[in-house]
């Protein structure tokens, strides 16, 4: 499998319990088997659930959160996979924190392409 690491522009602000985030895909990307047009969206993240939204629809993906990294991040980065010629969105390091998002489970394309 071929991976492409792309940069982002990302906004965090929330709290103990949620995290909201503004992320902008460049490309069409796939989160959960679902593809996302370009542009910005909102990220909410909430356990292990993150809920990615843009004007009335929305998706939710299953997600680990990996706060290990040594120091902030200082630019966002996603890597995707690449499968059946779409890109798949696999993790996000989220600019000015150590949070790095790893898609888990349903982060394929589906079976219909």
């Amino acid at each position: 499998m071929k991976e492409l690491v792309l940069f982002l522009t990302i906004l965090a602000s929330g709290t103990a319990h949620a995290a909201t985030f503004q992320v902008t895909f460049n490309e069409p990307a796939v989160v959960n088997g679902t593809q996302l047009k370009p542009g910005s969206y909102t990220l909410d993240l909430e356990g292990d659930t993150v809920v990615i939204a843009m004007g009335n629809s929305s998706i939710q993906a299953p997600v680990k959160t990996d706060n290990t990294a040594p120091e902030n991040f200082a630019k966002t980065v996603i890597l995707y996979g690449y499968e059946k010629g779409k890109f798949v969105v696999k993790e996000i390091e989220m600019e000015g924190t150590r949070t790095t998002l790893v898609f888990v489970g349903g982060a394929t394309v589906g079976g219909g392409d």
